[in-house]
């Protein structure tokens, strides 16, 4: 069995998913960091890797699903409820936030100009996102799904194209995440008590930590499983093409 300390952050999170909010808590970037040991990400960020491993072995115990063994519609289907239902709710609430913010603070705290525009972008990036996956990629997983269990004919829409583009995607919404929440705490809104610009800081967050694990869920589980379920699904078209063909020339 490989210790922990040598296992990536990526593999860590998808066998234990509660392991994820003790690395976020440590600062370890479970985006920029998932191709590291644990060992290396403490190193590198000087923290206490006894300490760390330790906190994680706690929530063993605890597990209440095991994501990695769910069959993929049941997956999809749980991602649609719960994270795009919260990412949906959450967006428009969060961009009014961020223009009352820079309406009332920007004179005093000019980055929070730059946090509602780079927040506006986001929505706007992450509404196309979404709509693309659950009109067609989620779909189209499903569809797979079903020609595979019933044995009906497959046509490949090639998913390996959309799952690069779309991590690309994830990478960069992260990027924009972490620089907000960075921007608005090179002030001192994070000190302040039940202020619009406080509520803000605490929504990114909790934003930040959902869109993680939506993004973990999709990035470290379902598309590499889809993409192996396409590839089963090709060649056994081939397969059948093949003895078709050969059919067809035993008859001539």
């Amino acid at each position: 069995m490989t210790k922990i300390e040598m296992k990536t952050v990526e593999e860590i999170i998808t066998e234990n998913y509660l392991a994820a909010e003790v690395l976020n808590k440590h600062g370890i970037d479970l985006f920029n960091q998932e191709a590291k040991t644990l060992a290396e990400a403490c190193q590198k960020q000087a923290l206490n890797l006894g300490y760390i491993e330790q906190e994680i072995r706690e929530t063993e115990g605890h597990r209440s699903y095991n994501y990695d063994k769910w069959e993929l519609d049941y997956l999809i289907d749980h991602i649609l409820n719960t994270h795009h239902y919260f990412i949906w709710v959450n967006l428009p609430v969060i961009k009014e936030y961020a223009l009352k913010v820079s309406r009332s603070q920007g004179d005093k705290y000019p980055v929070t100009i730059e946090v509602n525009r780079l927040f506006k972008e986001l929505a706007t990036e992450i509404e196309h996102h979404l709509d693309n996956q659950e009109h067609n990629i989620f779909p189209y997983i499903k569809r797979m799904l079903y020609a595979y269990r019933d044995g009906s004919k497959f046509i490949s829409e090639n998913l390996e194209m959309s799952v690069i583009t779309m991590k690309a995607e994830a990478n960069c919404y992260a990027a924009k995440l972490n620089l907000m929440e960075s921007l608005l705490r090179t002030t001192d809104i994070a000190n302040q008590q039940e202020t619009t610009a406080s509520v803000l800081l605490y929504k990114l967050g909790a934003f930040k930590y959902n869109f993680y694990q939506h993004m973990h869920l999709e990035k470290n589980i379902l598309f590499p499983k889809a993409l192996k379920l396409e590839r089963k699904l090709v060649s056994r078209e081939e397969g059948v093409g093949n003895r078709q063909k050969e059919l067809g020339a035993l008859g001539n």
